[in-house]
């Protein structure tokens, strides 16, 4: 598991130098099937990590989500690459783009990272190993903040998806704050960072790629994920995650899951 996470470390870093080379200098594609932008900053990112993974790990098959066709969602090792995350916000210079790359074994997140290349935040960890933060060259461990109940909480949800659903999802949460921000990678990022104390995503529109190396990373830190409605989040089947997801301290998690799970209005 070490050697996975550092090797995600060192990848989802340079794909990060590889996205603020091409920052302001790209062009949007329309992929079509309500799938959102691609730009050559993706297509570049994605070269550059899937390469790395390749010379390291040859024998492990990986599903990215510029080249998601063709991959055995069934094998034992699976690598899941999102080259840039929250490529909307990339193209608008807005918080939230990330590169993340992470290791799913027999059907488990072990083992990723975390880079976001504005700021220049990198945070990498593995089962049972702990989850860092990179701050001046050094990785120092992290420590999720504390929200002693949801009155007392920051929930982030998605900037991109404000729907009638998100909306509703934080009239059941009623944490003390809500703050709407691009990319779950960014957004985990920002628990990591004590920004916040859950986030929850309440269906489809998340994938493998997304929530690969952020659930490696926040488990390694002692946090609590599901999907949205409180049972394991599951990698099966379709690679998208169609019942959502939920990121959350542990202390909280109990009391979430409550409120999005209860039949009363």
């Amino acid at each position: 598991m070490r050697e996975a996470a550092e090797a995600a470390r060192e990848l989802a870093r340079e794909g990060a130098r590889v996205a603020l080379e091409h920052a302001g200098k790209v062009t949007a594609r329309d992929k079509g099937g309500n799938l959102g932008p691609v730009t050559e900053a993706d297509y570049a990112i994605e070269r550059v990590v899937v390469a790395g993974l390749r010379a390291r790990f040859p024998r492990d098959p990986i599903l990215s989500e510029e080249s998601p066709d063709g991959v055995d969602l069934r094998a034992r090792r699976l690598w899941c690459v999102d080259p840039l995350d929250g490529t909307r916000e990339f193209l608008e210079r807005l918080p939230g783009p990330s590169v993340m790359v992470g290791l799913l074994l027999d059907g488990e997140p072990v083992a990723g990272a975390i880079a976001v290349p504005g700021p220049g935040w990198l945070f990498w960890g593995h089962r049972g190993g702990g989850a860092h933060a990179e701050i001046g060259g050094a990785g120092v461990p992290v420590a999720l903040p504390h929200a002693a109940c949801l009155a007392e909480a920051t929930a982030l949800h998605s900037r991109r998806h404000d729907s009638r659903r998100v909306r509703a999802v934080m009239e059941r949460l009623r944490p003390a704050r809500t703050v709407a921000v691009g990319g779950v990678g960014y957004k985990v990022c920002s628990l990591l960072r004590g920004e916040g104390h859950l986030y929850c995503h309440p269906g489809s529109g998340v994938a493998w790629w997304d929530t690969v190396a952020p659930v490696a990373v926040f488990r390694a830190a002692g946090g609590f994920v599901a999907n949205a409605q409180g049972s394991p989040l599951r990698y099966e089947g379709s690679y998208d995650h169609a019942t959502g997801v939920l990121f959350a301290v542990p202390e909280l998690a109990a009391e979430a899951v409550g409120r999005l799970t209860s039949t009363s209005s």
